[in-house]
């Protein structure tokens, strides 16, 4: 019939969940009147829970989506579960084939912008380290004990000033300036721009990184300044921007 619209393709409860990416979130419960409350867990997620690990559906899993295997560490990280020992073997094995250079930037973003939401983003850093994951997100990078510090500080910063801030501060984006904060303006620019997050919203993360880093700078360069000249200073940033320099001025909060 002209114009009708196409019939829609129905597809059991369990094709549905099998396309799901970890056993723990391929869980169900009934909501019809015979069976309300069942637990319908056809992949073992409830053991998984409580055994507290992270298992993949089928071992294709990361070669059909690579993220998932950036999910799977933070979901680790933010439950403090574990990785099973099969999908840690298929993890490591898609980080050999190189599987994870070829997501595209949009959606490593993505993921990057989830981890560093998280309030336990430092575990999962550390994991993505262990598993050779980093480089992904950008060349070069790393985290040594003086950056976790580093990090450690911003958190307390933010926690402390939380309330006093501009409501759309986002911390994530402090973090990830952090994150690159020994690259140079120009190497910086050139990760934000292959990581292709919005244009307005990487022109944010590139001045959050330079002002903060320069701001650092100059007044670190000052000999004795007075107080109304670091306010002139300091008073042209946003508060993203004041916390990265704060933090790279090596302030500490009484």
């Amino acid at each position: 019939m002209p114009g009708a619209a196409p019939a829609v393709e129905s597809s059991s409860l369990r094709n549905d969940l099998t396309r799901r990416d970890f056993t723990i979130n391929a869980m169900a419960i009934c909501i019809d009147n015979d069976n309300f409350g069942q637990l319908i867990d056809y992949f073992g997620g409830q053991r998984d829970i409580l055994d507290k690990k992270i298992r993949v559906l089928h071992s294709l899993s990361f070669v059909d989506d690579p993220t998932r295997a950036f999910r799977a560490v933070r979901f680790a990280a933010r439950y403090g579960f574990k990785l099973g020992s099969h999908t840690e073997r298929l993890l490591k094995h898609a980080e050999q084939l190189g599987l994870f250079g070829k997501i595209r930037g949009g959606k490593l973003f993505v993921e990057l912008k989830y981890i560093l939401c998280e309030n336990k983003y430092l575990v999962a850093f550390e994991e993505l380290r262990k598993y050779g994951m980093l480089k992904y997100i950008a060349p070069k990078l790393s985290i040594n004990d003086s950056r976790k510090n580093q990090f450690i500080y911003l958190d307390s910063m933010y926690k402390r000033f939380k309330d006093k801030l501009s409501a759309d501060t986002n911390i994530a984006y402090v973090r990830y300036a952090l994150l690159r904060f020994d690259y140079p303006a120009a190497e910086d620019k050139q990760v934000v721009t292959v990581l292709n997050a919005e244009q307005t919203l990487a022109e944010r993360l590139i001045q959050i990184h330079g002002k903060g880093k320069y701001t650092a700078k100059k007044i670190k360069g000052m000999k004795t300044p007075h107080p109304s000249e670091i306010y002139a200073v300091l008073k042209k940033l946003t508060d993203e921007e004041l916390l990265l320099a704060a933090v790279a001025m090596g302030e500490k909060s009484n």
